[in-house]
């Protein structure tokens, strides 16, 4: 599934955009202008705004005709979809601001039929749902090959960075993400990265990532990262001569 910040890459590289990307990634810490937050919704598809309290859950979309409120009162038990006005959009995140969100992760907030606002699956009870806190832990090449998320050029360049060392991860992103992050990358992949993780700028959203003077926040939901089993080596050689000498007997 996209997250977020996924979404929020594939919607372009405009300064509107880019404000509400840096004020997901910073905890909402920074202040996008209301209107940012329209751009960034008619640019980035299934980006939603969610907003929760006492009182009930509230969640916007942008739609072909415009804009679409899902509401939940709790006092009342009742929830309704309804068309949005812009201007009152741009009131709402005037007095407040929202939090942001894939549309599969709420969908059935706006779905007539479906749960309301507050008994939606856990994974949407708080910002972005379920992180990757756990890396993947490799115990052979042949693991990395059998991984569907991983093409082979990526699976050499994870073989050959792992173990990243004292301080150090390995990463790999999504291609959209992985093209705007000032980081170089392993030879001979456009999405693996080897980078220290800086503890005291990682936010709730996003691990820092520096390479020397670069660096860059990572959102955590869509990158994931690999760290070498213990006791286990990873080396792409070895493992393809295994594979052959085993195929020919």
């Amino acid at each position: 599934m996209t997250g977020v910040a996924q979404l929020l890459a594939a919607g372009g590289e405009s300064a509107p955009v880019q404000r509400v990307r840096n004020y997901y990634l910073t905890d909402r810490t920074a202040s996008p202008r209301p209107r940012d937050f329209l751009t960034a919704m008619r640019r980035a598809d299934d980006l939603c705004l969610r907003w929760t309290g006492p009182a009930g859950n509230r969640f916007v979309r942008k739609v072909d005709a415009g804009w679409e409120c899902a509401e939940y009162d709790r006092v009342c038990g009742r929830k309704a979809v309804t068309d949005l006005d812009a201007d009152r959009l741009r009131e709402w995140l005037r007095e407040r601001p929202p939090e942001l969100v894939a549309y599969h992760e709420v969908q059935s907030a706006f779905e007539e039929t479906g749960p309301p606002g507050d008994t939606l699956p856990a994974s949407v009870a708080t910002d972005g749902g379920p992180r990757p806190d756990e890396p993947v832990r490799v115990e052979s090449y042949l693991e990395l090959l059998g991984d569907p998320g991983l093409g082979r050029p990526d699976a050499d360049a994870l073989a050959d960075a792992l173990p990243a060392g004292p301080g150090r991860v390995v990463v790999s992103l999504p291609l959209a993400l992985a093209e705007e992050v000032p980081l170089e990358s392993v030879a001979g992949s456009d999405r693996v990265f080897t980078a220290e993780a800086v503890a005291d700028r990682e936010t709730e959203q996003a691990r820092y990532l520096r390479q020397d003077a670069r660096g860059c926040l990572v959102p955590k939901r869509e990158a994931r990262y690999y760290e070498l089993a213990e006791g286990a080596s990873v080396d792409s050689d070895c493992s393809e001569s295994g594979s052959e000498a085993a195929g020919s007997l």
